[in-house]
């Protein structure tokens, strides 16, 4: 704050206008106070988070009865893509023996107009257009 009025003193004693200084730094300073403002309420939410524990690592998170697991896997270099498709491979086979379906949003946009002729709603097995 010092260093801005010596600034603007010096440039006043030499007869330099510093109006449009102060309105061009004005304006600034209010674009910054804008654009900053989603990152400030993050941070605070963000430490609050953190100063009172509410998660801890590995806990589970429901969001809208939608359940999210991050899951991080140790690999050999070069290795990451077979051992992810090899997971995704078991997960998907362990949701099947114990009967958990996961949502594909796409087959409901996309399927819309279709049926089976037997009124079971497979319609990946018929391939019946209604």
């Amino acid at each position: 704050m010092l260093i801005g009025a010596g600034i603007i003193g010096t440039l006043e004693s030499f007869n330099i206008p510093t109006e449009s200084i102060l309105a061009g730094g004005a304006i600034l300073g209010l674009a910054i106070s804008f654009s900053s403002q989603s990152l400030v309420k993050d941070l605070v939410n963000g430490s609050l988070i953190l100063l009172e524990d509410q998660f801890a690592v590995g806990d589970v998170v429901d969001i809208d009865d939608v359940m999210l697991i991050r899951l991080w896997i140790k690999t050999a270099p070069m290795q990451q893509w077979t051992v992810g498709r090899e997971f995704r491979r078991r997960v998907r086979c362990a949701f099947d023996q114990h009967n958990i379906q996961i949502g594909r949003p796409e087959w409901i946009s996309h399927n819309t107009g279709w049926h089976s002729p037997n009124g079971n709603g497979d319609a990946e097995a018929t391939g019946t257009r209604a």
